[in-house]
């Protein structure tokens, strides 16, 4: 929907950690265990850094190339994570 939003119709949407926490406080959306990766993209977003950890990767690496996400010392990270 965010995209849709930005890329068609041309708005302003809610940047995607805010959009989260949002549905979080609204009780749409269970920061669960098995959503430590997005814990983990929330508490860097809150600490105002620029982007997701590393674990965050893990995740989403079966929809993306992760070479193509990663550089450096987070894909030596990355790789390292998953052995």
């Amino acid at each position: 929907m965010q995209i849709e939003e930005a890329f068609f119709n041309d708005r302003d949407v809610t940047p995607y950690p805010e959009y989260i926490k949002a549905l979080h406080r609204s009780n749409q959306f269970e920061l669960s265990d098995a959503r430590q990766h997005t814990k983990e993209y929330l508490q860097n977003y809150n600490s105002g850094s620029a982007g997701p950890p590393v674990h965050y990767y893990h995740k989403v690496s079966k929809k993306d190339k992760i070479d193509n996400l990663l550089r450096g010392k987070d894909l030596e990270k990355f790789k390292a994570i998953i052995g």
